[in-house]
């Protein structure tokens, strides 16, 4: 029995099927810019072509905001600007032990050693 899967991911293939080879290719150009310029954020990129900031620059708005859609954001431009969010607190709950089940187990002992298995740390308990 073989199960079929479902995959949800965009490709750039699949993204770009929309646009004639002509506007991949401005698309192309506007990522291009956006790297030689300091990887920018798209934001700041669109400032910089709107108000001609950039001497001789082929890049339109139109051709940053294809490359967004097709491309996604620019990985170097979110670099160092992303930052980890703070993760929620966890509350630990503890739960008594039934009694029925410590009056079974009064000698247990537990012993605990690390095993390394091709460098990687398992801790190994009996």
């Amino acid at each position: 029995v073989q199960a079929a899967g479902v995959c949800l991911i965009d490709t750039v293939d699949s993204l770009a099927a929309g646009y004639t080879p002509r506007q991949l290719a401005t698309a192309k150009s506007a990522c291009r810019a956006m790297s030689m310029m300091g990887s920018p954020s798209t934001n700041t990129f669109c400032h910089m072509v709107r108000n001609n900031l950039v001497n001789n620059c082929p890049v339109t708005m139109k051709s940053i905001c294809m490359a967004n859609d097709v491309f996604g954001p620019d990985v170097a431009s979110l670099q160092g600007k992303m930052t980890r969010r703070r993760p929620d607190r966890v509350d630990p709950a503890f739960v008594d032990v039934p009694p029925e089940i410590l009056a079974r187990n009064l000698d247990v002992t537990v012993v605990a050693d690390l095993m390394f298995v091709n460098g990687l740390p398992f801790l190994v308990t009996v």
